[in-house]
């Protein structure tokens, strides 16, 4: 798996699992791309827009 894919998809299970820590870190990341669509076309944001995690949204 490619580099961001491997980021995207800890970044798209940390957000489900609602590890806000996790989350902030893997922004951090280097290289990070927050648009990145996983094989099923799910970004972050639209992600985030399904499971409302307004405390992620809102850091």
């Amino acid at each position: 798996m490619e580099y961001h894919g491997m980021l995207n998809q800890r970044f798209l299970t940390a957000m489900q699992k609602r590890d806000i820590e996790k989350v902030q870190q893997l922004l951090l990341m280097p290289n990070y791309d927050l648009n990145y669509a996983s094989q099923k076309r799910i970004t972050p944001l639209i992600l985030a827009s399904q499971l409302e995690p307004y405390s992620i949204i809102d850091r």
